[in-house]
C-alpha cells in the first residue's frame, strides 16, 4: 500500500474510493482503492507480481489523464514527488512502491 496525494490548481483533490473495482462483475484489480483516504493498494495477482505498477496505470484506472506534462486538463506545470523527492522523467512511468507517498502537482 502507498499514499497518493493530488494537488490540482493549488487544491487537494480526493482520490476516490473504489478505483479499480468492477462492482458489476465483482472483480477488483491488483491496483485499487477502498476509500477516499488516498491509500492505494498494490495486490497484484501472481501473474503480475514481478512487473509492478506505474502511476500512469493508476490514473488510467481512475479515468484521469496523466501525461508527461498534463494532469487532467492542466498542462505545463506537472510535478511529481515520491516521499518528498522530486522525480525527473515522465510522470506516467513513476513506479508505485509500497510504503511511499506520491504527490502529484498539476
Amino acid at each position: 500500500m502507498l499514499t497518493l496525494r493530488v494537488r490540482y490548481d493549488g487544491r487537494e483533490v480526493l482520490v476516490p474510493a473504489r478505483i479499480g473495482e468492477d462492482r458489476v462483475n465483482a472483480l477488483t484489480a491488483g491496483l485499487h482503492t477502498h476509500d477516499d483516504t488516498g491509500l492505494v493498494y498494490l495486490e497484484p495477482p501472481d501473474s503480475e507480481a514481478e512487473r509492478g505498477y506505474t502511476l500512469g496505470e493508476f490514473f488510467t484506472l481512475w479515468g484521469v489523464r496523466l501525461t508527461s506534462d498534463c494532469l487532467a486538463d492542466r498542462c505545463g506545470r506537472l510535478r511529481v514527488e515520491v516521499s518528498g523527492e522530486r522525480v525527473p522523467g515522465p510522470a506516467p512511468d513513476v513506479p508505485l512502491t509500497a510504503g511511499t507517498t506520491i504527490t502529484v502537482y498539476g
